[in-house]
């Protein structure tokens, strides 16, 4: 059974795909995110042998008519399925498509996975009469070292055919039930498409698994902060970052975690923020790493330097509570429109009150609370607070804007090693200006 996938949204796309390869058994699913081009849909569907369902989900801006035409051009009758958020008129040359072959179909986006499940097998099952097995979404296994209690059922894949329920809806697991797995090889676990669709599982946002911490003691804080430190440093050596720099980083995070719970201020809103153990502390931990290793690759990894980074790295976000604005980096971001216009002004003025909370700590350097009051300024000077130019930025400051965008874009992508050429070519789109050129040619060796 083969599936021809073409699809330009990168998200939707890698989350469809793992539906489609769990809807049949022994199904291969080959996938585009480009019309032209040597990797291109066209071209795949022209060198490529038949296809038994080409599935296209697209907006009217792309030549799907084209897609269609090089389908009929094989001379065979292939199921053709268009999915888009806007109406079928919309699609120059598509009208009455549907007709011409009863297993053609259009379908009006957005739709339930059950739905899409179903969609897809009227298609394709009643003339292959194969098994349709449970469709699963796997997630990575080190995500349950980090918490203690599952919100949904939990599997293991044993075969193709069969998955087995190792943790029930609302028990409790600890490490050692989780080792075991590791132990035996075991990258993944898997839940139901229809619990990932409702959890959404990433890195950072894994609300099918919990803790209770605000009944934790300092003692299983800083264990589960050991494991917290663990888990990201594992997912970062998988895209190149040294693990002699990780621990260089995550030593240096110590210590200053330590210097910053003997500041009044700092201690309370920082202690806040490590009991969250949300996207804000992952991030910030994160960043962290990757600005020493930049500066390694800069030579340039001096103490002072690596301290005034990671200084900054965890604290740059410590007057943020609300996680998910966190994820903004632009002051052009249409998700700023679902918050108040309160929230939005305390948004865009935390660089410069988290500067101003810092500066006069005895053991913070002023290029400390320079960084921080920096960290969302731009190369061509549309950021904010203070919309700098790339020439009014310090060079340790375009280091941070550049690690900080770095993190953001792989957590978005749980870190995926298949991913960082994309992740790099967008850095490099972006920061090719000023002294932000100089740290992305340095950091560009990660690729190496």
């Amino acid at each position: 059974m083969r599936i021809f996938y073409f699809d330009p949204d990168d998200k939707r796309r890698q989350v469809q795909t793992v539906y489609l390869e769990n809807i049949l058994n022994e199904v291969e699913v080959e996938v585009a995110s480009q019309l032209a081009g040597p990797l291109g849909a066209l071209a795949k569907l022209e060198h490529h042998t038949p296809f038994d369902l080409v599935l296209v989900v697209a907006p009217p801006s792309i030549a799907v008519f084209e897609l269609y035409q090089q389908t009929q051009q094989k001379g065979t009758r292939v199921a053709f399925i268009l999915m888009s958020e806007h109406s079928l008129s919309t699609f120059a040359g598509m009208e009455g498509f549907q007709s011409q072959n009863p297993k053609n179909d259009y379908v009006q986006l957005p739709i339930a996975p059950t739905d899409f499940r179903e969609i897809i097998l009227k298609s394709l099952s009643p003339s292959y009469g194969q098994r349709v097995i449970p469709a699963f979404q796997k997630v990575r296994l080190i995500h349950f070292l980090r918490f203690s209690k599952a919100l949904c059922n939990v599997y293991v894949k044993l075969s193709n055919h069969k998955y087995v329920k190792v943790i029930n809806a609302g028990s409790t697991f600890d490490r050692h039930d989780i080792e075991k797995y590791r132990e035996k090889k075991v990258s993944h676990l898997y839940i139901r498409n229809d619990d990932f669709e409702r959890f959404q599982v990433t890195i950072h946002e894994t609300p099918f698994l919990t803790f209770q911490s605000d009944k934790m003691s300092e003692a299983d804080l800083q264990k589960c902060l050991g494991n917290t430190h663990a888990i990201l440093k594992e997912m970062i050596l998988e895209i190149g970052i040294t693990r002699e720099i990780a621990d260089l980083a995550e030593k240096s995070v110590d210590e200053i975690v330590n210097l910053a719970y003997q500041q009044q201020d700092l201690a309370e809103l920082l202690k806040n923020m490590q009991l969250r153990l949300d996207y804000i502390y992952d991030h910030s931990f994160l960043t962290s790493i990757v600005c020493c290793e930049i500066l390694k690759h800069m030579h340039w990894n001096t103490e002072d330097k690596v301290k005034k980074l990671v200084m900054a790295a965890i604290l740059h976000d410590i007057k943020i509570s609300d996680p998910n604005i966190c994820k903004i980096d632009s002051s052009l971001d249409t998700r700023l429109q679902s918050y108040s216009t309160q929230e939005r002004k305390a948004f865009f003025a935390h660089p410069m009150e988290t500067s101003l909370l810092i500066t006069g700590v005895d053991f913070i350097s002023p290029e400390v609370a320079s960084i921080i009051l920096q960290h969302h300024e731009t190369p061509e000077g549309d950021g904010f607070p203070n919309g700098l130019h790339h020439s009014k930025l310090s060079l340790l400051s375009c280091i941070f804007i550049v690690a900080h965008a770095f993190v953001q874009k792989n957590l978005e992508l749980d870190f995926d090693p298949d991913q960082q050429n994309k992740i790099f070519e967008e850095l490099i789109k972006r920061f090719s200006l000023g002294s932000f050129k100089s740290v992305l040619d340095a950091f560009s060796n990660l690729r190496a």
